[in-house]
Order: C-alpha cells, then sequence, then structure tokens
C-alpha cells in the first residue's frame, strides 16, 4: 500500500508569472516577432524552474512521508555510515540493521568529475529493506524525448558517478542507476528506443510508479499538483497573448472573428472581459 504525500511545499512550484525574463532570443524574435517571444521565454523559464521544483518536492515527499528516513549532509557522516554498515555485515550480500531511507546530499559526492565539470545525479538515497542494502542513483527528467547528444552525456554521468561511488561503499551494497522520465505515459520500449535514442536500456529507465514502489510513495499526488498549475498557467498564457501587439493585429484582420467585442479587444483588450478575452484567443487558434 503506498502511502500519500500529506505535505507539500507549493512556494516549490512556479507559475508562468513567476516567470522573469528579462531578455528574449533574437531568432524567436525572427521567427515570431519580439511580442509573442517574450511569451513564449516565460513559458521556456518556467519549465525549466519548475524541473528543479520537481527534484525538490520528491526529496520532501520522502522526507515527510516515510517512516524511518535518515539524511546524510557531509562526507565524515557518509563514512560513519559505511563504517557502521560494515559492522553490521553477516555476510557477503545481508546486514544486521533496520529497515531505513538514508538520503544522501550532492555535497557528499563533489569532487566527483566529468571533463572538469561536477556530476550531481537529481536523487541519491541509500534503502535498507530485509537486511539487503541498495544505493540509488537516480537522474529525474520531466521531458522524455531528448537528442543523441544529450542521452548519450546523460547515460556517461551515470555510468561514471555509480562507478566513482562504488569505490566508496561498503562491499555487499548493490548499486543501480536509473534514469526517470517522471510525467511521461510512454512504454519502456518506446522510451529507451526513441527518447533516449537507445543510450538506456529498459532496465535502466524507471517509471513514475516504480519509483513510488521503491520509497513506498504515491508520487502520483505530485503529478496532480501539477495539473492544477496547468489549469493556472494556460490562462496566464492567453491573457499574455492577448497583449500581443502582433497577435492582435492578426486576429483584427481574421474575417471569421471580426465582431464588436473583437474591434474593442484589439484597439484595448483591458477593456474587454477577462473570461470573453480567453474564449476569444482560443477561437481564434483553433481558426487558424
Amino acid at each position: 500500500m503506498l502511502k500519500r504525500i500529506t505535505k507539500v511545499n507549493f512556494g516549490l512550484i512556479k507559475t508562468y508569472n513567476d516567470s522573469k525574463v528579462k531578455t528574449t532570443s533574437g531568432f524567436i524574435e525572427k521567427l515570431f516577432g519580439a511580442s509573442i517571444a517574450k511569451v513564449t521565454s516565460k513559458v521556456h523559464s518556467s519549465g525549466i524552474s519548475n524541473g528543479t521544483a520537481v527534484e525538490k518536492l520528491i526529496s520532501e515527499a520522502i522526507k515527510n512521508t516515510v517512516e524511518c528516513v535518515y539524511e546524510i549532509n557531509t562526507r565524515l557522516r557518509y563514512n560513519e555510515l559505511m563504517d557502521e554498515f560494515n559492522s553490521c555485515r553477516i555476510n557477503d550480500e545481508t546486514f544486521a540493521i533496520s529497515d531505513g531511507v538514508y538520503l544522501i546530499y550532492k555535497n557528499v559526492f563533489e569532487d566527483i568529475k566529468h571533463n572538469n565539470r561536477k556530476i550531481q545525479p537529481d536523487l541519491l538515497a541509500i534503502i535498507v529493506k530485509n537486511g539487503r542494502i541498495t544505493f540509488y542513483v537516480i537522474e529525474e527528467k520531466t521531458g522524455d524525448s531528448f537528442d543523441t547528444k544529450k542521452s548519450s552525456a546523460e547515460k556517461d554521468h551515470l555510468t561514471i558517478f555509480a562507478e566513482q561511488v562504488e569505490l566508496n561503499v561498503v562491499s555487499g551494497i548493490d548499486i543501480k542507476y536509473f534514469i526517470v522520465p517522471f510525467f511521461s505515459e510512454k512504454s519502456k520500449n518506446k522510451l529507451s528506443k526513441s527518447g533516449f535514442k537507445g543510450y538506456f536500456s529498459e532496465d535502466e529507465i524507471l517509471k513514475r510508479n516504480e519509483l513510488s514502489e521503491v520509497f513506498g510513495i504515491d508520487f502520483d499526488d505530485i503529478v496532480k499538483l501539477f495539473d492544477r498549475v496547468r489549469d493556472i498557467n494556460k490562462k496566464m498564457v492567453v491573457d499574455d497573448m492577448c497583449e500581443c501587439s502582433d497577435i492582435r493585429s492578426i486576429m483584427s484582420e481574421n474575417p471569421y472573428l471580426r465582431n464588436d467585442v473583437m474591434n474593442q479587444m484589439c484597439d484595448n483588450p483591458q477593456s474587454v472581459d477577462p473570461q470573453m478575452r480567453r474564449k476569444m484567443i482560443e477561437a481564434f487558434i483553433s481558426s487558424l
């Protein structure tokens, strides 16, 4: 039975209007015009900031929901934990130690680098269950489709990190690394072949429901939070689109949308009821 997430820091989730965009891409401006480029830049910025939010929400959910969870925030504490595990060894595979989850802070392994850049997976956790210890190295992704270069780099980082971690653990601890496309509903086969260009096998991909099983937490609760934010964001985006001079200009020339309300919105969008503005924009988009 999976546990529900009961405590959530809503402040971690950023809405579209939380995005502060100072500059826009010159190329996007060239393709779509400056006013539309500002909207697309805010959409892009919101996606990036919420990628970090998902990572933090997962860690917080584990800390607030799992009964026996311990935080390992220094290399010294990590070394002490390894000594503790070693002293509880029964044989090459099992240990006489109570079940629990140990969340490892990123700074514990800040010395692991690739091409002079730190490798810092999103989630590091040691899980003790029934006398067996597993070290999970997890990279969380909000998307599920990457180009060849990105897929290759993600695989290299995870394998290099796992290999280096193996040098700093007690023998008998199983080290597993996974990439987790958190919001994806695609099959593992499709994710492996298409989404990650064959660089990750199906066994190296962990779906959200499998991540839930690992920690005993229903992570679907986080997805539901973002469903609510999506509805808020849609209204905010449409409101900003109503302010786009380029869109208003095109709308005023669209014969299917010409009426008194449309003419009023093109001349003075703030004078039109917000709900009516959204309906007009949605009608405009569907007519394209």
